[in-house]
C-alpha cells in the first residue's frame, strides 16, 4: 500500500512519482496544484501480473524514449476508470475510457496518459500490468497500439468485475496460484484486444506455432524459483526437443536461457526493494527466484542494472526511512502543538 496522507503537502507529489516509478515502471509525472495531490495505491502482485487500485488526484503521466532505455518490462497496461476520464496517446493514435470502460496500450513505446478528475476532484480506477511474453501472438496482431475496447461479447464486462474485485478478495497467495491467476488475467486482455481488432481465434501452422511459445512463455513465469528450469526441462514439459524449443525462440530476440536470466534478474530487482522481504539475504533472495550461485547473481545483476544488488537494496532502504523521519516531523511537530 503507497499513500501519501502521511507526508507533509511540500513532500507529496514527490514522494507519489518516486514510488510509482519504482513499482510500475520509471514514468514523469505532472499535476496542475502538487501542493495539494493526494494519492493512494493498493498493490497486488500475482508475479508475473501486477493489479493495482489508485486513487489520486488529476495526473498526467508521461514515459519517454529516455526512461523507454533506463526500465522496459514489456508489459500492456489496462486501465479501468471507476471514476473520472482516462485519455491515452501513442504517436498518432488515440484512445479514452469513462467509468467502467477498457483502456489498453503498450509501455515499450512512448506515450502520454491523462486522467481527469471527477467532480470531488478524484481519479478512482485499477491497473493492471501484463507481461508482452503472456500473450498469445496470432498473425497480424501486434499489442503496439492504445486501444478502447469494445464489448462485443461480454470478455470486457468479466475482465472488469475480476480486476475491480481481485484486491479485495484475493489477499495473500501462494506463488502457484498467483501465477495461474496471472495467467487468467492475460487471456482475458488478449481475448478482449483481438476480439476487438476483428480477429478470430488463431488458425494455421504459425499461429499454432505462436500459441505454443505463449504457453513456454507461461511454463517459465510459473516456475522461474526452480533452478532445475532448463531449457531441457522445459522442452521436456512440453513434449518437444531443445533443438525445437530453440526453433521457436530464433525470431523472439532472445535465447531460452537468457529469457530466464532476465525475468529472474528482473523479480530479484523488484524483491530487493520490498520492505516486507530486507530481513532476507540478498543471496537468499536470489535463491528464490533460482539463482544458487551468489557469485554470479552478482555479477549478473550488476550487469544488468549498472549497480551492486547490496548498493539498491541501501538505496531503498534510505528512501523508506527518509519518508518515516519525515512523518515522524509532522507527528512531532502535532504533539508540541497539542503540548501547547
Amino acid at each position: 500500500m503507497i499513500r501519501t496522507s502521511h507526508l507533509p503537502e511540500a513532500d507529496r507529489f514527490e514522494y507519489w512519482t518516486e514510488s510509482v516509478s519504482r513499482v510500475l515502471m520509471p514514468v514523469n509525472l505532472y499535476t496542475r496544484d502538487p501542493a495539494r495531490f493526494r494519492g493512494s495505491m493498493h498493490l497486488l502482485d500475482l508475479g508475473p501480473v501486477q493489479i493495482s487500485r489508485v486513487t489520486c488526484s488529476s495526473v498526467h503521466t508521461r514515459r519517454t524514449d529516455k526512461l523507454i532505455r533506463r526500465s522496459d518490462p514489456e508489459v500492456i497496461l489496462v486501465t479501468v476508470p471507476l471514476s473520472g476520464r482516462c485519455v491515452v496517446t501513442q504517436s498518432h493514435d488515440e484512445a479514452f475510457a469513462d467509468p467502467q470502460g477498457l483502456l489498453v496500450h503498450p509501455t515499450w513505446r512512448p506515450f502520454s496518459l491523462k486522467a481527469y478528475a471527477n467532480e470531488a476532484g478524484i481519479v478512482d480506477g485499477v491497473l493492471a500490468m501484463v507481461p508482452r511474453s503472456l500473450l498469445p501472438r496470432p498473425r497480424g496482431v501486434h499489442y503496439d497500439r492504445p486501444m478502447a475496447l469494445t464489448d462485443a461479447d461480454g470478455t470486457n464486462t468479466v475482465l472488469c468485475d475480476f480486476l475491480t474485485s481481485a484486491l479485495g478478495e484475493i489477499g495473500v497467495l501462494r506463488r502457484p496460484k498467483a501465477a495461474r491467476l496471472s495467467l487468467a488475467v492475460a487471456d482475458l486482455v488478449a481475448a478482449a484486444m483481438i476480439q476487438d481488432m476483428g480477429h478470430d481465434a488463431p488458425q494455421g501452422r504459425q499461429e499454432r506455432l505462436r500459441t505454443r511459445l505463449a504457453s513456454i512463455y507461461r511454463f517459465i513465469a510459473e516456475n522461474l524459483g526452480d533452478p532445475g528450469l532448463t531449457p531441457a526441462t522445459i522442452a521436456a514439459a512440453h513434449h518437444m526437443s531443445t533443438r525445437t524449443l530453440h526453433r521457436l525462440f530464433e525470431n523472439e530476440g532472445h535465447t531460452v536461457a537468457r529469457w530466464i536470466r532476465e525475468q529472474r534478474l528482473e523479480r530479484c530487482h523488484r524483491d530487493l526493494n520490498d520492505p516486507t522481504l530486507w530481513h532476507r539475504p540478498i543471496h537468499a533472495i536470489a535463491a528464490g527466484w533460482g539463482i544458487e550461485d551468489a557469485a554470479r547473481f552478482a555479477r549478473a545483476y550488476r550487469a544488468k542494472f549498472g549497480h551492486t544488488a547490496q548498493e539498491y537494496r541501501r538505496a531503498a532502504i534510505e528512501r523508506f526511512l527518509t519518508a518515516i523521519e519525515g512523518t515522524d516531523d509532522v507527528r512531532g511537530r502535532d504533539d508540541r502543538r497539542e503540548g501547547a
